[in-house]
């Protein structure tokens, strides 16, 4: 009788003990995943280091203009700050600013000036800035000057791994000449809204600047 005791006092403690350890494991995965969220953005602070001359400060002042977030929606002050930011050279912000020309936003339309931006963003090697580039000269004419032009574009933008250069350059006649190849893949993509840049001020570098050489 003594020795069943035993024998079940035993098994209860090494449950006991094995209970416990998988409680201690699983302890630091709760921890691991736990989110640590964002500080919001003080646009007072923010406006104050724009004034400093800082370009990414000034672009991220632009972005919270454009989307409203912590100050009033204004398309012409978001401009303003998007091509300080611009004129300093900063690649992100003229690839910004060029499409906010492109579209109009807060003005009229004006494709000249949104391909001088892209073309600045797009020698700086800034993919995103090479595609909408491509796609611009590809949407004002399908000339063979446009459409070399825009192949160059697309073609550097693929080779920093930009999947919808690739797609977009498989609609390109395939014997090098400046021709297309497939008018309805090409036609498809200009028609479809083009991808947006990330808006919020806290993530404007997500997605944007992608070096190249």
């Amino acid at each position: 009788m003594s020795r069943l005791i035993l024998q079940t006092l035993a098994a209860f403690v090494i449950a006991a003990f094995s209970l416990a350890g998988c409680q201690r494991e699983k302890a630091p995965a709760t921890s691991e995943t736990a989110t640590v969220s964002s500080p919001p953005v003080d646009p007072a602070a923010e406006l104050s280091r724009a004034h400093d001359g800082d370009a990414r400060v000034q672009l991220r002042v632009g972005l919270l203009y454009l989307r409203g977030e912590g100050v009033p929606q204004d398309y012409r002050e978001a401009r303003f700050w998007i091509e300080k930011a611009a004129r300093q050279g900063l690649a992100d912000a003229q690839t910004r600013l060029g499409t906010l020309y492109r579209d109009g936003t807060g003005s009229v339309p004006d494709p000249e000036l949104a391909r001088q931006w892209l073309e600045k963003a797009a020698g700086q090697g800034h993919a995103e800035a090479q595609i909408r580039l491509a796609r611009l000269l590809l949407a004002d004419s399908l000339h063979a000057e446009n459409i070399a032009i825009a192949r160059q574009w697309l073609e550097k933008a693929a080779a920093q791994g930009m999947d919808e250069a690739g797609n977009v350059l498989s609609g390109f006649s395939a014997d090098g000449k400046n021709a297309i190849a497939d008018f309805g893949k090409i036609r498809s993509w200009l028609n479809a809204a083009p991808q947006e840049l990330p808006s919020s001020a806290t993530d404007e570098t997500s997605g944007l600047s992608r070096p190249g050489k």
